[in-house]
């Protein structure tokens, strides 16, 4: 055997020796993890979703240490560096086997060499190395092993189990106090058949939920006397048999809390129904109600049905309504009964012939889609889909042209108005450093033909008042040739027209003339918008701002000053009672007692004081503390369902001993509202 065959034999060796050490360090450290585990489980009994993670870190563990042992002999699968692991475990060698190994084969000038080397190499037995290298790899992970195993093998025969194969109803046989058979129970929720649903079985919980009329079945070990169960007053009967004691009781419609007592002891399970709903039917054609005129045709329909469990059978319901007046007849007319074979959603159309329906002109036709469940314990549910009409029409219906009025256009709906114009100049104020002159001059342009349309409705109101208050009336060229009209020709224009008598200008001993102080806010914002559109003409909306502000600060005085209030206080209505009081009559009335109802707030508030005093018994007494909150769930099942569900949570993780902070303080926020937010002072200034 050459050198180099040698070599690669110590090559195998080392593998072997390196496989069989990576099987038992990942056999070691599943069975540590089991043997941990099975202890902590007899010290504190684990709750089985921690349980059931056991045997996958246990299988996930022994990988890794396999992977481990792997990966730290890949040197064992290069020839020279295991030459390389000999001579440093073979002195004698002096290197021979290395520099033999570099020697090519085929060279004849290193034959005298090579046949030197081959006689140093021979002298050295370098296998046994090999050997008690791949024994004492391998003697540490199986004695440990040994020892895990030994531990499993103490430990009690149930516990093992438990930790190795978990189930749901490890909780019964895990139960260790011999006089209490509350310590564990399990609960075995059958759904009904209808519903296809698997059993589900729960290890020790605190509540069970399932859909109504689920047979619900729960079991103890026997221990220490007899156990008494009710749920609502009403009693369950509780059977031994063997070591077990059970009691069977179907899933109420709402939700129940059953006690389970022995001596002083007491338990609570709350049921959790979940009724099952009714199918949901979508009719998609036809979309909306029609007028045919003529009982012809193929109308295509079609709909949509689903259900949570499972539909049975589906059809199409027709209701006819025939004749007009006093006298109508109904039929009702069933087609298309199909079964949907448990399935949960489903399609279904159908073409109908009006024909076959043997309508006459003015009969209706009312239809729908509905469907039906499996429900064979509550049920079966019913429902149906949107009602479509369809109406014939009469042949008088089309003797005459009915056309429907639109009510008159508004003239001023295109007008804009001055808070507007103001927008449109702060954004192009805004623009003015990204734009070029030209740009800027032709949209300021514009705003500046719309400010003096506007200039020209506000005149138009002034003289419109003065006409009204003049009794006179001006033609089409006096009103074309004032909307031209400057502030001060405006004024003048508008002092002449109430000076008609030809006596002179007004009285202004009392103050100034009447024609100003009426129109004076207008006045302002027709001078305001004459400044404005000056500025926009030539392109200058920063300095048309402060008059389109003051134009439209005095359109608003305007319209505050034509505000109507009343002359005086109305009088104030003076019942006297003594007069009324007593001269009513009760005959006839039969008043009920009448009870003041409980505000929703001051039910919200009371169930927020019970969380609190259950939360404050947390730190004393844990166990009535969590009954306290089980029975505030039940409550909260069905009046509050966003409470009920955090509250769970939180019960889950103070029953396994997790932290329950998050879930706590999310019932609380959720017993507590949404919070009030006020963003400033109120209308009056006064504090909220």
């Amino acid at each position: 055997m050459t050198a180099r065959d040698r070599v690669r034999r110590v090559q195998r060796i080392l593998l072997l020796g390196a496989a069989t050490s990576a099987l038992a360090w990942g056999a070691l450290a599943g069975l540590a993890v089991l043997a941990i585990a099975a202890t902590a489980d007899l010290i504190s009994p684990l709750g089985l979703a921690a349980r059931s993670l056991l045997p996958r870190t246990a299988a996930l563990a022994a990988l890794v240490a396999a992977a481990a042992v792997v990966r730290r002999a890949h040197r064992a699968r290069q020839l020279d560096r295991v030459a390389l692991w000999i001579e440093e475990r073979a002195p004698a060698l002096r290197y021979a086997l290395v520099t033999r190994l570099d020697l090519p084969a085929a060279d004849s000038a290193n034959r005298p060499l090579a046949e030197a080397l081959d006689r140093q190499v021979d002298a050295v037995p370098f296998e046994p190395v090999a050997w008690r290298a791949a024994r004492h790899a391998l003697a540490i992970p199986a004695a440990a092993a040994v020892v895990a195993v030994l531990l499993l093998l103490a430990l009690p025969r149930g516990v093992v189990a438990r930790v190795a194969a978990p189930h749901a109803g490890d909780a019964v046989a895990r139960a260790a106090a011999k006089d209490n058979a509350l310590a564990a129970i399990v609960v075995t929720v059958e759904p009904p058949a209808y519903t296809g649903l698997a059993p589900q079985v729960l290890d020790d919980p605190a509540h069970a939920a399932g859909v109504t009329g689920s047979r619900v079945r729960i079991e103890g070990r026997v221990a220490g006397g007899p156990v008494r169960a009710t749920a609502d007053t009403v009693t369950i009967p509780v059977t031994t048999g063997g070591d077990r004691w059970r009691a069977a009781l179907a899933m109420p419609a709402a939700p129940a809390v059953v006690r389970l007592r022995q001596r002083s002891r007491e338990r609570l399970l709350l049921l959790e129904p979940h009724p099952d709903s009714s199918p949901v039917v979508t009719l998609v054609k036809p979309a909306r109600d029609t007028v045919l005129r003529a009982a012809s045709g193929v109308l295509p329909l079609h709909a949509t049905f689903r259900d949570d469990f499972g539909l049975a059978e589906g059809w199409w319901e027709f209701v006819v309504s025939s004749g007009e007046g006093e006298n109508f007849k109904f039929r009702t007319i069933v087609l298309g009964r199909a079964g949907f074979g448990n399935a949960r959603s489903a399609e279904r159309g159908l073409r109908l012939r009006l024909d076959s329906l043997a309508l006459e002109p003015g009969d209706l036709v009312h239809l729908r889609a509905v469907a039906r469940d499996g429900n064979t314990v509550t049920g079966p549910g019913e429902s149906g889909s949107d009602t479509r009409s369809i109406r014939i029409a009469r042949p008088s219906e089309y003797d005459s042209v009915s056309v429907e009025a639109l009510p008159p256009p508004d003239a001023l709906k295109g007008l804009i108005s001055q808070r507007m114009l103001i927008l449109l100049a702060e954004a192009l104020e805004k623009r003015r450093p990204r734009i070029s002159h030209e740009t800027l001059v032709d949209e300021s342009g514009r705003i500046a033909r719309d400010q003096n349309a506007l200039r020209k409705q506000v005149s138009d109101i002034i003289f419109a008042r003065l006409d009204d208050a003049s009794g006179g009336e001006e033609s089409e060229g006096e009103a074309e040739k004032r909307k031209d009209m400057s502030p001060d020709e405006l004024l003048a224009a508008a002092s002449a027209a109430t000076d008609k008598s030809g006596t002179g200008a007004l009285d202004f001993a009392g103050g100034e003339s009447p024609v100003v102080a009426i129109n004076r806010p207008m006045l302002e914002a027709y001078n305001a918008m004459w400044e404005a559109g000056r500025a926009l003409g030539i392109g200058e909306p920063k300095r048309a701002l402060p008059h389109m502000y003051a134009a439209l600060a005095a359109i608003q005085r305007a319209r505050l000053a034509e505000r109507i209030y009343l002359r005086g206080k109305p009088k104030d209505v003076v019942v006297d009672l003594a007069k009324v009081r007593l001269v009513g009559k009760r005959e006839g009335i039969g008043p009920a007692a009448r009870l003041p109802r409980t505000s929703e707030d001051a039910v919200m508030a009371r169930r927020a004081a019970r969380f609190d005093a259950a939360i404050e018994r947390l730190g004393t007494a844990r166990a009535a503390a969590v009954d306290s909150l089980l029975l505030l769930r039940a409550e909260l099942l069905a009046a509050a369902p966003a409470v009920a569900t955090p509250l769970g949570d939180a019960i889950d993780a103070l029953r396994e001993g997790r932290d329950a902070t998050a879930p706590l303080v999310a019932a609380r926020r959720a017993l507590a509202g949404a919070p009030v937010a006020h963003t400033g002072l109120s209308r009056w200034g006064g504090a909220r």
